[in-house]
């Protein structure tokens, strides 16, 4: 099924994604600023620029340009790319729920299959911080790493 998300927590992923979601980011950031403001003719300007940009979000969605899904086989994930009948094809990524990538390249049948890329974390032991590294850079048959490919630690070394 696929899910639109428009608001301050979805904003938060949408920023470690792609370009296409600051403007996620911007109508939310405006939403928040029609509540605070209080000049009626600002809460009008600001109310009709996200309006047009939700529209804009909305034709890029609908055109199959651009896709959010949840998968079944990634409860926790969002996949944002190609789709057809509701199941990723073509190219696309998957982000966990605090925006870090998972996986990016192509899927068949919302599943990794073609070319792709599979990351991985661990916590910075000076900071504490999550960090993203890729561990997986090759084909992909039916959901498992298959055939030509590139295992790398999270220092990017190959192993």
């Amino acid at each position: 099924m696929i899910k639109f998300f428009l608001g301050l927590e979805f904003s938060k992923i949408a920023a470690k994604m792609f370009k296409l979601e600051i403007i996620m980011i911007v109508v939310a950031v405006f939403s928040v600023m029609v509540v605070v403001v209080d000049n009626k003719k600002a809460k009008k300007i600001i109310a009709i620029f996200c309006i047009i940009l939700t529209v804009f979000m909305i034709v890029i969605y609908t055109k199959g340009i651009y896709n959010i899904l949840t998968l079944k086989q990634y409860p926790k994930c969002y996949y944002f790319g190609q789709e057809k009948d509701e199941n990723a094809n073509g190219n696309g990524r998957i982000f966990d729920n605090s925006g870090n990538i998972i996986y990016q390249g192509e899927f068949s049948q919302s599943v990794y299959h073609g070319e792709g890329k599979e990351y991985a974390y661990y916590l910075d032991d000076t900071t504490g911080k999550e960090k993203t590294f890729l561990e997986y850079e090759g084909e992909f048959y039916l959901g498992l790493r298959s055939g030509q490919g590139k295992l790398y630690n999270k220092y990017g070394e190959i192993l």
